[in-house]
């Protein structure tokens, strides 16, 4: 394959994006969207959204209410009062904003934390908060576990009447609570696992649990055995910092893990010793740091990568081959015209090359990428988030390689003003899942400006076998 440049028309009048042909997108062509209001209440944590599995609503943050929204009923965009909606149902009031949430079989469980002071949350004057509600009896629990903010929760279900909860603390324990239908059992405990932990998810089949924190490893452990001896289970290296998110698939021979510093690793379960795949941030600023991981489960066989703003990755788990990437406006909604802005779906590599493009222009910010300024971390100075990428991408001349697969950029990419909201949007992302409405997968991502439903072409990501007539 010959090497191609990218060309640019510098002119205003003339910088209209030239389409490339792309692979359709693995979603349906429109999404649709919900005017609430989601509350994100820490900088690094945007777990924010969680399909409920008993219904087609999903839960999400409302300053420290617990919000359902039923995704079967559209709402009626001319209106900009997000308590309006018929479908928004207030479920539970915890004592703070969650940073975190799971539901299973109408069990809700929050992480979070309550500050000493008023001013937010302080090293060495807070507690760690776990919140529980159950449609069981309409209870809703608060307690303290942990000396720090509680990062993120799971749970999952261990009899048919029982259920466990694992918190993963700052304080560099992992919590584990037994839960019933009618609320907590005096059953706790805990393992320390040497750092400040961010994120862990449990396999399908509850014997293996992926934990990452404030670290370059990946720690794996096995509920069934000991864990008193840390020591003992196994950790895998990585050349990355700061992992922040993990899922598995529905199988449960592969799982994800998406480190803050734009990096995304994909391992079988039967070969731990390298990652399987490697996916990376568009953009090497604060905008792309990776928030969320997350499986379609299913047959559709995609994995959903959240960047901090903007973005949100669509991976095919086939092949690995089939990336594309999902371009939010810097607005959603225009509540003057009540009009929804839709969402564009580019393969990765024409996203590569408009951003190769929009570095190049003469109002540039130079050679670093465009939009997000990492806050100050809460913790001091010595933040390993705020340390440089590890990687970079190429934009020169030469044909750019990402996740295995070599192509050229387009050979002639300008911009206008209508590409220019997508590149440059800093639409913050508070959340991504998977939910199952009328039978069907669909995306759900949540921002600072409402949230967007989008069906996943179910039809197109069918298998069928082939045979011969002999």
């Amino acid at each position: 394959m010959e090497n191609m440049k990218v060309s640019l028309r510098i002119t205003r009048e003339t910088r209209k994006y030239t389409a490339q042909p792309t692979t359709p997108s693995f979603l349906v062509p429109k999404s649709d969207y919900h005017n609430v209001n989601i509350t994100m209440s820490h900088w690094q944590l945007k777990d924010l959204v969680c399909s409920s599995s008993t219904s087609h609503s999903v839960y999400f943050p409302s300053a420290s209410n617990l919000m359902s929204l039923d995704l079967r009923h559209k709402k009626d965009r001319k209106d900009s009062s997000p308590s309006s909606s018929k479908s928004l149902k207030l479920v539970a009031k915890f004592e703070t904003s969650p940073r975190s949430l799971k539901e299973l079989d109408d069990v809700i469980a929050v992480s979070g934390v309550v500050s000493a002071t008023p001013q937010g949350v302080t090293l060495g004057c807070c507690r760690g908060l776990f919140g529980l509600y159950t449609k069981h009896n309409e209870s809703v629990i608060n307690q303290n576990v942990g000396s720090l903010i509680n990062n993120s929760v799971s749970l999952y279900k261990t009899s048919n009447s029982l259920y466990r909860s694992i918190l993963c603390n700052n304080d560099q324990n992992m919590y584990f609570l037994d839960i019933t239908n009618n609320g907590l059992t005096p059953t706790r405990s805990s393992i320390n696992i040497g750092i400040p932990l961010n994120h862990s998810s449990i396999a399908p089949d509850n014997k293996s649990i992926i934990a990452v924190g404030d670290s370059s490893k990946i720690y794996v452990l096995h509920p069934e055995e000991n864990m008193s001896n840390v020591q003992a289970n196994r950790s895998v290296s990585t050349s990355y910092l700061c992992g922040i998110s993990t899922d598995w698939s529905s199988s449960g021979m592969q799982f994800s893990v998406c480190f803050q510093d734009g990096a995304n690793l994909i391992y079988d379960v039967r070969k731990q010793d390298h990652a399987l795949h490697e996916i990376h941030s568009t953009r090497l600023d604060a905008s792309g740091d990776f928030r969320v991981c997350k499986f379609s489960g299913g047959t559709e066989d995609l994995l959903f990568i959240s960047e901090h703003q903007g973005r949100v990755h669509v991976v095919d788990t086939r092949d690995y081959t089939k990336h594309q990437v999902i371009l939010l406006p810097r607005r959603l909604y225009d509540q003057d015209t009540g009009t929804y802005t839709q969402p564009i779906v580019k393969s990765l590599e024409e996203v590569n090359a408009m951003d190769a493009a929009m570095m190049s222009l003469p109002n540039s910010n130079g050679p670093g990428f465009r939009i997000g300024q990492r806050p100050l971390p809460r913790t001091g100075a010595g933040d390993r988030a705020n340390q440089p990428r590890r990687f970079r991408y190429d934009t020169s001349n030469e044909e750019t390689q990402t996740g295995g697969l070599t192509r050229a950029p387009p050979e002639d990419v300008v911009l206008d003003d209508e590409s220019m909201k997508f590149l440059d949007s800093s639409l913050e992302i508070g959340g991504l899942d998977i939910s199952r409405v009328n039978d069907n997968g669909s995306l759900v991502i949540g921002s600072d400006d409402g949230l967007i439903h989008w069906g996943i072409d179910s039809w197109k990501r069918r298998c069928f076998p082939s045979f011969e007539m002999v």
